[in-house]
């Protein structure tokens, strides 16, 4: 299975990188952030090119490779 490697950069300039399934849901993600001590409503999550905010699509059903609804 496809996996997907994020590195995030967080706001005390700390790089955290994670690898996931490909098919993990998106709230995965959220909640993984959630336990690192990250407050969702602080925080915004955005892919690199095109630059789009993710954290605003239905996180339940979006997958973390191909970012299409499932």
């Amino acid at each position: 299975e496809l996996e997907a490697r994020l590195r995030f950069r967080c706001p005390n300039c700390e790089m955290i990188n994670r690898r996931f399934l490909g098919s993990t849901p998106l709230n995965i993600l959220l909640n993984y952030l959630v336990t690192q001590g990250y407050n969702t409503q602080e925080y915004k999550v955005l892919t690199t090119f095109p630059r789009r905010d993710v954290s605003i699509i239905a996180p339940s059903v979006i997958s973390l490779v191909r970012q299409t609804v499932t």
